[in-house]
């Protein structure tokens, strides 16, 4: 078991497993629930929201008075027929930045990165003599200026 972790690929490889296992278990969730998390990073509140297989987020910025607010919601998934159609949509507008991706779009380049991460035989070291079986060594003897 220990032989597994050497190398950082399959380090790398378990990583990616495991957010492709925790995106699709989001995924499955939001297909029952709709969740919101909402936060406030410097002078931008950010929302993440998760509904219907979609993953969504936006960020706006705030105005100097204003106070973000932070928190988490869930409640009856409803899907909204503005983002249905979309395939993976980025959008800026001055303050207001929209980012909506499906699920699959991130858990199966996710899932087929860490196969390959972990499946895919890795280069072979070339073996090194034990000290038993140290390499032969070769005794060179000078030659002699004798003539005959």
């Amino acid at each position: 078991m220990g032989d597994f972790f050497h190398g950082w690929r399959h380090k790398v490889g378990c990583v990616t497993l495991m957010m492709a296992a925790v995106f699709f278990g989001a995924w499955m969730r939001s297909s029952l629930v709709y969740d919101q998390i909402a936060f406030t990073v410097g002078e931008r509140q950010h929302e993440i929201f998760s509904v219907d297989g979609w993953l969504l987020w936006h960020s706006t910025g705030l105005d100097i008075n204003e106070e973000g607010y932070k928190g988490w919601m869930a409640g009856t998934a409803e899907s909204d027929p503005s983002y249905v159609h979309t395939l993976f949509l980025v959008q800026r507008f001055g303050h207001f930045a929209k980012w909506i991706a499906p699920y699959w779009c991130l858990v199966c380049p996710l899932a087929v990165l860490s196969a390959i991460l972990i499946l895919w035989p890795g280069k072979r070291k070339a073996k090194r003599p034990q000290s038993s079986e140290a390499a032969p060594t070769r005794i060179i003897e000078p030659i002699s200026d004798e003539r005959a």
